[in-house]
């Protein structure tokens, strides 16, 4: 996310900007592995599909003939990824899998609800800043009735499952209210 922001921007390829990337992405990768949260190889194998997810974004959006944003808020786009993501989780049963469904069926419903349509206008700095913190604050709600329930249990599961469906849901009606946009 960061890189294709990067390029947005037009400081991608400044070496300010790359080592900034680097360092960061360094980072969370040596100290996911350290606290054991993921193998060395997760990381590694995540980095690379996020690398190349970037660049199939920057290259697309090269091409005169793709409109990158039509492309990506399109229903098949995402209706294709949630049946992807189905489909790996019957093969394998694993709840990051899970959370990837969950994901993406919120994703494509609010694609499908809201029939594509992007937003126009532009949002205040003080707008961006309150949305941010109400997400933290939705996060650290869910975090906390998360803690009333036992961690191996089916209700821990499902509280995890719906962290980020429900933070995506607040963050669209926030982003989509008419006092966002000037």
């Amino acid at each position: 996310l960061t890189l294709l922001v990067l390029w947005k921007l037009k400081r991608l390829f400044e070496q300010k900007s790359i080592l900034i990337v680097l360092a960061g992405l360094l980072w969370i990768m040596l100290f996911k592995a350290y606290t054991g949260s993921a193998f060395f190889s997760d990381v590694l194998m995540g980095g690379l599909l996020g690398a190349l997810t970037t660049w199939h974004i920057v290259r697309l959006d090269s091409k005169p003939d793709v409109d990158i944003s039509v492309l990506l808020s399109s229903k098949g786009v995402w209706w294709g990824l949630c049946l992807l993501s189905i489909v790996l989780t019957l093969i394998w049963p694993l709840p990051t899998f899970s959370f990837w469904v969950a994901i993406l069926m919120t994703i494509a419903c609010l694609v499908t609800l809201t029939d594509s349509k992007p937003l126009t206008g532009q949002f205040s700095f003080k707008v961006v800043l309150g949305v941010m913190a109400m997400l933290l604050a939705g996060n650290l709600l869910i975090s906390w009735a998360g803690s009333f329930v036992s961690f191996s249990g089916i209700a821990s599961f499902i509280v995890d499952t719906l962290r980020f469906p429900i933070l995506i849901l607040f963050g669209v009606v926030a982003f989509r209210m008419p006092w966002a946009r000037k």
